[in-house]
């Protein structure tokens, strides 16, 4: 009988969350829009959609000597596919981000805008460090490519990793990138076992370069 285990590889809901317009002293609000994978690209890829969430947050922020409450709207939506390693079903997630710009009185204050890739790695993991029945432990960046995103051109980071699956360590790896378009901020990540990294990455890319926003 096959087993299932599950890979996570998240968007964090927590630290990216303050999130496109410019607000004067009467507007705190900042709404996200959606953005989601070609459906032409899931159907090729195998994936599908798993979870679609909003995120609606509301923080209190300090800008022109004021302190000032700010709601923001964010849209977390999750693809899965079910992979067959050794007679194991793995469950592999892609997630997209999207978080708006939160740009008060010429201040952004969303703290993706300051954000590198090993620190969007390691703020996204807070919320999904359960990876296969176990804890992820995040690596380094093991390579670095640059590919066309929303007509922009991004650095994609593949960061290292370890999991515990069935009592032994696996080493998974984790694509990663960060962009900016129309006013949002979009994460993009997904994770594999490494294993299966030369046919799941051209599917991860795939995916990536077909986002729609």
């Amino acid at each position: 009988m096959l087993s299932r285990r599950r890979i996570l590889a998240g968007i964090t809901t927590g630290v990216i969350g303050l999130g496109g317009c410019a607000a004067t002293q009467q507007e705190f609000s900042f709404v996200a829009n959606p953005a989601h994978f070609d459906e032409t690209l899931l159907s090729e890829t195998g994936y599908t959609l798993r979870n679609r969430e909003e995120i609606v947050q509301t923080r209190r922020v300090t800008a022109g000597g004021q302190e000032r409450e700010v709601t923001t709207t964010n849209y977390l939506t999750t693809y899965r596919r079910i992979a067959t390693v050794q007679q194991t079903e793995y469950e592999l997630v892609a997630a997209i981000f999207s978080s708006p710009s939160v740009s008060i009185i010429g201040q952004e204050f969303n703290p993706l805008g300051e954000m590198d890739l090993p620190e969007v790695l390691r703020q996204s993991q807070s919320q999904f460090g359960d990876a296969v029945d176990g804890n992820t432990k995040l690596g380094e960046r093991v390579d670095t490519q640059s590919i066309q995103v929303l007509g922009t051109e991004t650095t994609l980071g593949i960061f290292s990793g370890t999991t515990s699956i069935a009592g032994r360590e696996a080493e998974l790896r984790l694509p990663l990138t960060k962009l900016k378009d129309s006013g949002d901020f979009i994460i993009l990540r997904g994770g594999y076992l490494m294993r299966i990294a030369d046919t799941e990455l051209s599917r991860i890319l795939s995916l990536f370069k077909g986002t729609e926003h």
